[in-house]
């Protein structure tokens, strides 16, 4: 016990030093991702706000208030890491899955061109895409994402390792992509969904309340 305190007696400032270290490291750490926490804080509230909906509620929303209700109403029914996804989307009425994968896809190709659907897992959802982008009255993208699905079966192996498709092979896409610009300029999706939800009423209300408790308490 004497040695342990001499010890601490001879070494108290690099001990000081090094706790103080620590601190200052579990400090950056926390700053680092406080808005991510926060971020994830307020997705979980949102999900628990509109984790069931009525007509009535849909009804009062302003535009952006209506297509954020019915995401949000959707990812409350999945994991935190969306691991389950596809067999949510799967499991939802056809009208709802035509506005999330019309709204995660538009994403998609905003972030990346289509190829980017297929480098992520919504890949497993473009086998809805062309329905999805038809029945909100997107004939443009319906019609690439028909092309462009065409060209992900082609090469399933490639994009499902996760890789990029070859140098060569690359202008596959770029031709669907020539039409994005007008595809764009007649066919604003988020207005599109909100149109259609808005004509569609009754079939984004509800939700999975026993899914949405059991899932929180998971956390």
């Amino acid at each position: 016990m004497d040695t342990v305190i001499n010890y601490i007696k001879e070494n108290i400032w690099l001990l000081l030093a090094a706790a103080a270290g620590i601190a200052f490291f579990v400090y950056m750490i926390i700053q680092k991702f406080k808005p991510l926490i926060a971020i994830m804080n307020e997705n979980r509230e949102m999900e628990r706000k509109y984790s069931i909906l009525s007509e009535d509620q849909l009804n009062d929303f302003d535009d952006d208030e209506l297509i954020k209700a019915v995401m949000f109403n959707i990812w409350s029914r999945m994991e935190d890491n969306m691991s389950d996804e596809y067999e949510v989307i799967k499991d939802v009425n056809e009208y709802q899955r035509a506005v999330y994968i019309a709204k995660k896809l538009d994403k998609d190709i905003n972030d990346g061109g289509f190829e980017q659907i297929y480098l992520t897992q919504s890949r497993r959802l473009s086998q809805f895409a062309y329905d999805a982008f038809k029945a909100i009255g997107a004939e443009k993208y319906a019609d690439m994402i028909e092309n462009a699905n065409k060209i992900y079966a082609d090469h399933r192996e490639i994009f499902d390792a996760g890789k990029r498709l070859a140098q060569d092979e690359q202008f596959l896409f770029y031709e669907i992509e020539k039409q994005l610009p007008s595809a764009m300029a007649d066919e604003n999706i988020r207005n599109l969904c909100i149109q259609y939800i808005r004509n569609n009423l009754s079939q984004f209300t509800g939700g999975n309340p026993k899914h949405l408790i059991e899932n929180k308490k998971r956390k």
